[in-house]
């Protein structure tokens, strides 16, 4: 999933660079087939008709891939603008978010694997690319954008305001002090939602529609 608003909508990740990941092993295959390398490891035949070829098919497998990640976000992002005249986004640090989980060899890092394959789907999804194409568009549409600290915002119950990491089961949110259930994402969106009513310089008048951005299963 791409995002969840507060109405309780939610956006489809489209998955364009997961979808297209055969085609473009394929081609990547085929190109390490036609590259001759010396004993450094070094391409000695980047000029040849064969390689050049083979280079130029991969290149064109990543822009479809990236062209129609673009237009689909650009569509998620006019109908998002269109919904509401103030938008509350999470304020997400990616770079943090899809930083390598390696470690080093004195502390190496735990569920690399796991972590990694996060932050191929986080990258793949375009929440970056949203954010920005929504603070455009709303820009041109005369709309206001409101970021959100988004701490906790998934473990904060939108009923009686209860702060627990328990009340977060995956995909369900079940506050354990008042027992309010509502799915995980819509949650959050809600508790974005209201932490931008709370700003002294919002005025929210019509419909509302905050964003979750922190799912990209």
């Amino acid at each position: 999933m791409l995002a969840a608003t507060s109405e309780g909508e939610f956006i489809a990740n489209g998955r364009h660079g997961q979808r297209r990941s055969r085609v473009l092993a394929g081609h990547q295959r085929a190109l390490a087939k036609v590259t001759e390398r010396d004993q450094a490891g070094r391409c000695i035949n980047r000029k040849a008709p064969e390689r050049i070829a083979a280079a130029r098919r991969v290149a064109r497998a990543s822009e479809r891939a990236a062209n129609c990640r673009l237009d689909a976000l650009h569509k998620v992002a006019k109908r998002i603008v269109e919904s509401a005249d103030t938008i509350a986004l999470e304020e997400l640090k990616l770079g943090a978010l899809t930083r390598s989980a390696k470690g080093t060899v004195a502390k190496p890092g735990r569920n690399v694997a796991a972590k990694s394959g996060l932050s191929r789907a986080m990258l793949d999804a375009g929440f970056g690319i949203l954010a920005r194409l929504i603070r455009e568009k709303a820009a041109n549409a005369a709309r206001e954008v409101i970021a959100v600290d988004p701490r906790y915002s998934s473990q904060t119950c939108g009923r009686c305001l209860h702060v627990a990491a328990k009340s977060r089961r995956r995909r369900r949110f079940c506050c354990v002090a008042c027992g309010w259930s509502v799915h995980a994402d819509v949650a959050a969106a809600l508790e974005i939602r209201r932490r931008a009513e709370l700003r002294p310089t919002s005025m929210l008048s019509r419909e509302r529609t905050p964003l979750t951005q922190h799912d990209a299963a």
